[in-house]
């Protein structure tokens, strides 16, 4: 009875791994918003450039850079991930980055500013990172549209402009 069990438990396993591995991501980054919706909220002048190597494939992430500084960039990142699977990839995100910080610790090596947006949805928030000897300051806001995670980070870009324009963000992601 115990080998049934488990020969039963091992199959449903399989069956929700290969589920969930059959579940491809349709939308790709590159397509949520364009480089001219991006500049409208930011107030700024980022290019897109197709053929660099983040933009090439564009699906999981999609970078608008600075045409006099390739280093000062706008990403937009885009995770399909649904909850109905039994664990929100957002959720655990939102949870370890807040403690990791509220402890006096940097989330990711870099980020030590940890605010929740509630008017983005249900665990959506940012980080900020500040400028060190090693790298620029830095911003992440993530947030959920649907069966998504999008983030949308910033690499040497002002943390208040990018902070100050957080519903601007997530209004370029309205139609998702």
């Amino acid at each position: 009875m115990k080998t049934y069990k488990l020969i039963c438990l091992i199959f449903f396993g399989l069956s929700s791994i290969n589920s969930i591995k059959t579940q491809a991501q349709s939308l790709k980054a590159c397509d949520l918003t364009t480089v001219e919706a991006v500049n409208a909220a930011m107030n700024m002048h980022l290019v897109f450039i197709p053929n660099s190597i983040v933009n090439k494939n564009g699906k999981f992430e999609c970078r608008y850079t600075d045409s006099n500084a390739p280093s000062t960039y706008i990403a937009i990142g885009l995770l399909h991930s649904k909850i109905e699977y039994g664990y929100d990839l957002l959720a655990a995100d939102f949870k370890s980055n807040k403690q990791i910080i509220s402890e006096g610790k940097k989330a990711i090596g870099k980020f030590t500013v940890f605010i929740p947006i509630d008017s983005a949805g249900k665990n959506a928030f940012y980080m900020t990172g500040d400028k060190d000897d090693y790298s620029p300051e830095a911003f992440v806001f993530k947030f959920r549209k649907g069966d998504y995670i999008v983030s949308v980070s910033s690499n040497d870009i002002p943390l208040a402009k990018m902070t100050a324009k957080i519903s601007e963000i997530y209004a370029l992601f309205d139609k998702l």
